[in-house]
């Protein structure tokens, strides 16, 4: 699960990213990775979460202001999660702002 938060001038967006079993709320737990002023594309602000197999996520992104991965490994429902940061990764179709626009 990836959650955006605008800090406003000049932090910018945030985007913090969850490991949680399939329809439980990411309150209440920790992230596993934390990027300030990240871009899918030159217009696009975020990342893409991917799954390569059953238990290692990678975070992929063209690039950030700030990366932290807090917890390159985890349990999740009794599987070990392996976290991967990917900078450098072109999202050539995300639109263009923020990760979710606001309803009206």
């Amino acid at each position: 699960m990836l959650a955006e938060q605008n800090g406003g001038s000049p932090t910018g967006f945030t985007h913090e990213v969850f490991v949680v079993l399939n329809g439980t709320a990411a309150q209440g737990t920790k992230p596993v990775a934390i990027l300030a002023g990240a871009a899918r594309n030159d217009s696009a602000y975020g990342a893409s979460l991917h799954w390569d197999g059953p238990d290692t996520l990678r975070i992929e992104y063209l690039r950030a202001e700030r990366e932290t991965l807090l917890m390159p490994e985890l349990a999740v429902g009794g599987r070990r999660i392996t976290i991967l940061l990917a900078a450098g990764k072109r999202d050539a179709l995300a639109p263009a702002g923020r990760m979710v626009q606001a309803r009206r």
